[in-house]
């Protein structure tokens, strides 16, 4: 048989990639340069995790499980660094 996923698996991986992209609109569109920097950063890695996450359940090679983590933990930093540093160039205006 193949691989099955569960479907909680994949709605939350859906879920991400929409929050990502909905983040990225929403900073372009209040044009803040900051967070719309991080989003970019975001989603791209929330890709890579994805992508990699993918290659790796078809091939269970080792490095595909470490990008995928990268992945997604330069996400979360990259998120997590546009929120404080948007916050912190606002109290300065």
């Amino acid at each position: 048989g193949g691989l099955t996923l569960p479907p909680g698996a994949l709605c939350g991986g859906f879920l991400l990639l929409v929050a990502a992209l909905v983040a990225l609109v929403l900073s372009s569109v209040a044009r803040n340069i900051v967070g719309s920097i991080a989003a970019a950063a975001g989603l791209a890695l929330i890709i890579l995790a994805w992508l990699s996450g993918a290659a790796f359940l078809a091939s269970q090679q080792n490095t595909l499980s470490l990008w995928m983590a990268l992945g997604f933990m330069g996400a979360l930093v990259a998120y997590i660094l546009g929120y404080s540093l948007s916050r912190s160039l606002d109290r300065k205006l």
